[in-house]
């Protein structure tokens, strides 16, 4: 009976704890710029640390280009010193993924917003959701109610 309340207790405490949703991979809105597709790179150490990078790939040819190797840029509040850059943006994980301040503007549908927060979630099994909790008051911003989201697709599949 004993062994029954300690597997109880440690999936009640476990039960509570936040998830830590793996982001490795190439992702592509596949909307191409001068004839060419941007792929984010992602190369994730457990739940500590997120390196990223990129590269071009020819929307013809598949010719890639510009490549920069991914460093770590996306660090865990305690795991701050695996940080590999000047300086780095700090997340912690929530129930879906991962979140992090950062005050920027995102080109959506047309529509430059500033937003505050961006939120790192799994689409589904292959695809990268990010969503961004605008705090733009324009009008063109207000139709998104607070928070806009892209789908990046897994280039593998």
């Amino acid at each position: 009976m004993r062994n029954i309340w300690v597997l109880a207790a440690v999936l009640f405490i476990g039960g509570g704890a936040e998830a830590c949703v793996g982001f490795t991979g190439s992702y592509s809105t596949f909307r191409p710029v001068a004839g060419k597709y941007h792929v984010l790179v992602l190369e994730q150490n457990d739940c500590k640390a997120v390196a990223a990078g990129s590269f071009q790939l020819d929307e013809k040819t598949s010719a890639v280009s510009d490549e920069v190797e991914p460093k770590v840029f996306y660090v865990e509040k305690n795991y701050t010193k695996l940080c590999e850059l000047t300086t780095c943006r700090v997340f912690t994980t929530t129930a879906n993924g991962l979140e992090f301040a950062e005050n920027a503007s995102v080109y959506i549908d047309g529509t430059t917003c500033k937003y505050d927060r961006v939120s790192w979630s799994r689409q589904d099994i292959w695809n990268l959701r990010i969503t961004y909790r605008i705090t733009d008051s324009s009008a063109a911003c207000r139709k998104y109610r607070g928070a806009a989201s892209v789908v990046l697709k897994d280039i593998k599949h």
